[in-house]
């Protein structure tokens, strides 16, 4: 697969994730301690993100980080 389909599947997940919990992205953002910008460019997949910053964001939505990138 290549990066650019990677990263644009894993923000839709993220995304569908985020909406499906019913959490705002700016609300995930202050909770993650990042601006909503940082993660809009993620949920686009517009920008490479640290496993770290996954499993931010996996403690953010309250999911397994496996649950971020299990399939992908």
């Amino acid at each position: 697969m290549k990066k650019e389909k990677f990263l644009k599947a894993l923000g839709t997940r993220i995304q569908k994730m985020r909406n499906a919990k019913e959490i705002s992205l700016y609300k995930l953002a202050k909770t993650m301690g990042k601006t909503p910008s940082d993660l809009l460019r993620i949920e686009k997949g517009q920008i490479s993100v640290s496993l770290f910053y996954l499993s931010e964001i996996a403690t953010g939505l309250n999911v397994p980080l496996e649950e971020l990138v299990n399939g992908l």
